[in-house]
């Protein structure tokens, strides 16, 4: 265990926990996991400091505290990433009956303009001319043509799709079984036309 990664022994059966909570029943991936209990740690270091756990004395206005906090040290992205993590928490929180409702939405999102760019959607001129750069007389080709309309007519993310196997598509009853990726813990299958 990195020396970063060690927690203060009072909260490791909340974090514990937590952890159990996001693996069983949100099946978030192992990395994930690893970033929502680092900001855990973070905010329970913030809010107690060396005392013991009491939401009691929390007041959903340090949420905002806290969130200005974290936008002096980290870039806006992480903030929220940080932040999104807190609000999981307290809806676990809540779950138990630890905590109100209320802290769950007191918690505010930082705003992050980098983010808001929207690259738009492609004219059917320039779908067509996508469609047509892929070289369909060879092997590869006939692969990015498939890749792309996978992702363009299915909407199936990239990774998705580089995780597709021949096996995948049952041409006999048009599903096509996409592996699980996000999570880990789930197949989709889709009705294709």
């Amino acid at each position: 265990m990195r020396k970063k990664d060690i927690i203060p022994r009072r909260w490791t059966a909340l974090s514990e926990d937590y952890d159990s909570f996001l693996a069983g029943h949100r099946g978030l991936a192992p990395a994930t996991r690893t970033g929502h209990r680092f900001f855990l740690h973070n905010y329970l270091t913030w809010q107690f400091g060396h005392g013991d756990v009491d939401w009691s004395k929390v007041r959903p206005q340090s949420f905002w505290h806290y969130a200005a906090d974290l936008s002096r040290r980290w870039k806006r992205s992480t903030t929220n990433h940080g932040l999104c993590a807190l609000r999981s928490f307290f809806r676990y929180l809540h779950l138990r009956g630890d905590c109100p409702h209320s802290f769950e939405f007191a918690v505010p999102r930082v705003a992050n303009y980098a983010a808001t760019f929207d690259p738009g959607v492609l004219s059917t001129g320039q779908q067509r001319l996508l469609l047509e750069k892929c070289r369909k007389h060879t092997s590869e080709g006939l692969r990015d043509y498939a890749m792309v309309l996978c992702m363009h007519d299915l909407g199936l993310r990239r990774s998705e799709v580089a995780h597709l196997r021949l096996a995948d598509p049952d041409l006999a009853h048009g599903v096509l079984t996409v592996p699980a990726i996000k999570g880990g813990n789930h197949v989709l299958k889709m009705h294709v036309v």
